[in-house]
């Protein structure tokens, strides 16, 4: 009897401590930070094997213009699509969440701005001028289409000043000839 109640209780803490990292807990907490600093939310949806998503956080914490593009926003990470192995490093709801967002059958990086209150303002779906083709995601940008569609998600959703959008955009730039092999 000791040993039964020893062992439900591990799993009662078990399965609380896989509560608190759902997607649901971590996108109500970043809610109501982001409302108590007048703040918007960028969702990232990454894995650890994503060399995309890696450039982006490196991006975004490794240079001045990420840095400031960053504190522009409570940036929740949502990992998905993780290998068979490391399915624990998931959160539970995440691919579900990534759906709702539209990022259904896209890669990663993913990512999304949602206002306080949870609603969709910019993904990274790109619209293509061709009505034929379907939403792409811009992914990291290195392209300047996927630039351009990630500045103007920036421009609409932060408080960044003209000037400061351009620092941003050119560091893009910058870090996209890098990518390429450029100079």
């Amino acid at each position: 009897m000791k040993r039964a109640l020893s062992t439900l209780a591990a799993i009662l803490i078990a399965i609380h401590a896989f509560a608190a990292d759902s997607t649901e807990s971590i996108i109500q907490k970043a809610q109501a930070q982001a409302q108590e600093q007048k703040k918007n939310i960028l969702v990232k949806f990454s894995a650890s094997w994503c060399t995309w998503c890696h450039r982006m956080d490196d991006w975004l914490t490794k240079t001045e213009p990420g840095q400031m593009v960053a504190k522009q926003y409570i940036i929740v990470t949502l990992i998905v699509d993780e290998a068979e192995d490391k399915k624990s490093l998931e959160n539970p709801g995440a691919n579900d969440y990534k759906t709702k967002l539209g990022g259904n059958q896209q890669g990663i990086p993913f990512f999304a701005i949602i206002d306080p209150a949870g609603k969709t303002l910019q993904t990274s779906l790109r619209t293509s001028e061709d009505p034929t083709k379907k939403p792409s995601n811009i992914g990291f940008p290195v392209e300047d289409f996927e630039i351009a569609h990630f500045m103007k998600m920036i421009k609409t959703t932060s408080k960044l000043t003209i000037p400061e959008l351009a620092k941003a955009e050119v560091s893009l730039k910058e870090n996209a000839k890098k990518i390429k092999g450029g100079s």
